[in-house]
C-alpha cells in the first residue's frame, strides 16, 4: 500500500492545498466521541485523491490493506468502531502540513516503546 499512499499524498497536496488538514479531515470524518475516518469515508477518499494513480489499480484490495494498517478500534463490543484518527491522518497524508500531529505521534511511540 506503500505507492497507494503516495499517491494519495500527492492527490492531496494538489487538490486541497489550499486548506488546512484539519479542514480536509474534517471533511471526510464521521464527528461522534472519537472523530474518525471510517472505511467509507476512508475508500472515497482514496478513490478521490489517489483514483488516477497506477497505484489505485489494485482497487479495494489495496485501499482495504492501507485502512487496516492506519486504522484504530474505539471501544469494545458491539459499540466498537474503527477508523483514522486525525493525529495518524496527518502523519500519513500531510507530515510536512501538520508537525504538530507529527509530534504527538512520535511521542505516543516512545512511551509504548
Amino acid at each position: 500500500p506503500g505507492a497507494l499512499l503516495e499517491a494519495v499524498r500527492f492527490g492531496l497536496d494538489v487538490s486541497e492545498a489550499a486548506k488546512t488538514p484539519r479542514a480536509v479531515f474534517s471533511n471526510l470524518a464521521v464527528e461522534g466521541p472519537q472523530s474518525i475516518i471510517q472505511r467509507q469515508g476512508f475508500s472515497a477518499s482514496v478513490a478521490k485523491y489517489g483514483g488516477r494513480s497506477p497505484a489505485a489499480s489494485g482497487g479495494d484490495e489495496l485501499t482495504t490493506e492501507l485502512f487496516e494498517e492506519l486504522a484504530i478500534t474505539f471501544g469494545d463490543g458491539p459499540d466498537a468502531v474503527r477508523g483514522v484518527p486525525y493525529d495518524i491522518f496527518c502523519c500519513q497524508f500531510c507530515p510536512e502540513r501538520s508537525p504538530d500531529a507529527v509530534l504527538r505521534i512520535r511521542g505516543r511511540r516512545r512511551a509504548l516503546a
